[in-house]
């Protein structure tokens, strides 16, 4: 894919999912190290840790289907809907 005219937010966010993506729809606890975390189906996050948020949540809301959160982040639960976990490249 040509990265040719994006800008620099792109080209990293590109980068970010280089090790591939996890899809998750039920309510377990997730771990890894992901980069973007896309919501597919609206979504509502009983845990989703974000490093050097300064320990703000992002549980309770609904988020709806195309918002993506960037980040450096290390786990998801969700309490409903369903995401696409982007992993940071190997």
């Amino acid at each position: 894919m040509s990265t040719q005219g994006l800008g620099t937010i792109s080209k990293d966010a590109l980068a970010q999912g280089a090790g591939g993506f996890d899809y998750y729809s039920g309510t377990t606890n997730h771990t890894g190290n992901w980069g973007i975390v896309e919501v597919v189906g609206d979504a509502v996050f009983t845990t989703l840790t974000v490093a050097n948020t300064g320990g703000a949540s992002l549980a309770g809301p609904t988020f709806t289907a195309g918002f993506k959160f960037f980040g450096d982040i290390t786990v998801i639960k969700l309490a409903s809907g369903s995401v696409i976990a982007y992993r940071h490249s190997i």
